[in-house]
């Protein structure tokens, strides 16, 4: 973990950034937690809470100076209960794809 919780203004947070010590690659990371279940917390990122964290990460990148690196956006979904804690990481949860000046969510 190299960040928690980077903020930036009004733009949003990154909850964690990290660096995969196998690929190398930049890892942006949400953590979401919903008390009804796993898919329910999954859902909160949607496609806007996507292109928030992309902007983000691409601010992120920018201000650290850090150029040619891969990255990727995982997800972490928490169902949170009285008795259990379930937890799921979704690695490459979407992705970033340019098309001629806009870009677009997958």
């Amino acid at each position: 973990i190299i960040d928690r919780n980077w903020y930036l203004g009004r733009i949003g947070e990154i909850d964690i950034v990290c660096i995969d010590k196998k690929t190398k690659e930049i890892v942006f990371i949400e953590v979401k937690s919903q008390m009804s279940s796993l898919e329910q917390a999954k859902e909160l990122v949607n496609k806007n809470k996507q292109t928030q964290l992309y902007k983000l990460a691409e601010a992120y990148l920018s201000r650290h100076k850090i150029e040619n690196n891969a990255c990727r956006f995982d997800v972490i979904a928490i169902k949170i209960d009285n008795k259990n804690c379930k937890l799921e990481h979704i690695k490459n949860a979407f992705y970033m794809k340019y098309e001629r000046n806009h870009k677009t969510i997958y």
